[in-house]
């Protein structure tokens, strides 16, 4: 019996595998319509997602919560509203992995991929964390939000896949 978890890093491993050659191209096409349609519409998914949380945390009593967790998270990380940033960041961050897992349409070099992504995510609540416990950690808030703005861009989908298209399928 084979063991499952090195299937995953054999390079002959296949993820999701999109039949036919022009299903695939399409696919890459519209996420990366998305994509581009996502960082050209910024502002005017900030200013919709701020009205949905806005409306959302009303009906539901919790907009004094909504007040004061804002209050708390430093104005050199974000001065938008943390759910709208956060729902921003995984929606962007969403696109680009779809992006690169159907681009490669291999489990191991999704898995670097989305290894990539985690280690960034990891480094920005190490330094979020950082800045919390800190009292004069305003370099933590700054070099979380370089990270932010960083892993936000489509430079991490570039870099990706520069880096793994020369590796061998």
């Amino acid at each position: 019996m084979r063991n499952r978890i090195l299937l995953l890093f054999q390079p002959e491993a296949r993820s999701f595998a999109v039949p036919g050659n022009a299903l695939r191209k399409g696919l890459l096409f519209g996420l990366f319509t998305l994509l581009f349609f996502t960082g050209v519409f910024t502002d005017y998914i900030y200013l919709y997602l701020d009205r949905l949380y806005y409306y959302v945390f009303t009906s539901l009593g919790w907009f004094s919560f909504l007040n004061q967790s804002q209050a708390e998270v430093s104005s050199l990380l974000t001065m938008r509203s943390w759910p709208t940033m956060i729902t921003y960041g995984l929606l962007y961050i969403t696109l680009s992995f779809l992006f690169l897992h159907v681009y490669f349409n291999r489990n191991w070099k999704s898995l670097i991929a989305a290894g990539f992504y985690f280690f960034i995510f990891l480094a920005c609540a190490t330094l979020i964390l950082t800045g919390k416990l800190l009292a004069d950690a305003e370099w933590a808030y700054k070099l979380c939000r370089h990270l932010i703005e960083l892993i936000i861009s489509p430079l991490p989908v570039i870099l990706l896949i520069a880096a793994l298209a020369k590796a061998k399928s």
